[in-house]
């Protein structure tokens, strides 16, 4: 191109827009492909929207018998988790990796993969990790109060869909 300068960022606002949800919709679904098995997050307090400092990790070694589980049933949207809402500890460390604390499990009952989310603002969920069929999740929560709350969710492959049902977690601790 001679003579004229060529714009550098989106021509307007929508186009912008688009563009930024493709990317997001593209890093989720490499998420999901390039670590199937641990994912990390800061998540928001329950209510008051302020964010917390819990952490979460995910990973698919089994926790104790003694935690708290909930258990997905069913495929696509009608999956659900059952319970709906569990009291768990957090971990004492700062970090969590595949050999440390377990605040909860999550169990995947069914033969497909399961898409696990995490509420990150109110009504907004993020790729947390996937859920082969008939495995159990182990999650690692640190860095919270007791009374803080976290949600996860279930979503389609690709994150683009979020399905109704929700596990919310309390810390006791």
């Amino acid at each position: 191109m001679t003579g004229a300068a060529r714009a550098v960022g989106p021509r307007n606002y929508h186009q912008g827009r688009a563009h930024m949800q493709k990317l997001v919709k593209r890093l989720a679904v490499v998420s999901l492909v390039g670590m199937p098995i641990v994912g990390a997050i800061i998540v928001p307090a329950g209510q008051s929207g302020a964010a917390t400092a819990i952490h979460a990790v995910l990973s698919t070694k089994a926790g104790p018998d003694a935690t708290p589980n909930s258990t997905i049933k069913g495929k696509g949207k009608k999956s659900k988790y059952k319970p709906t809402a569990l009291t768990f500890a957090e971990g004492t460390s700062t970090t969590c990796s595949n050999d440390t604390f377990t605040s909860l499990t999550i169990t995947n009952s069914g033969k497909a993969t399961q898409y696990v989310t995490v509420e990150t603002s109110p009504r907004t969920y993020a790729a947390f990790g996937s859920l082969p069929g008939k495995s159990v999740g182990a999650v690692c929560l640190y860095g919270g109060s007791a009374g803080d709350t976290i949600t996860f969710g279930l979503s389609n492959s690709s994150g683009s869909v979020n399905y109704k049902s929700h596990l919310t977690g309390t810390a006791s601790d």
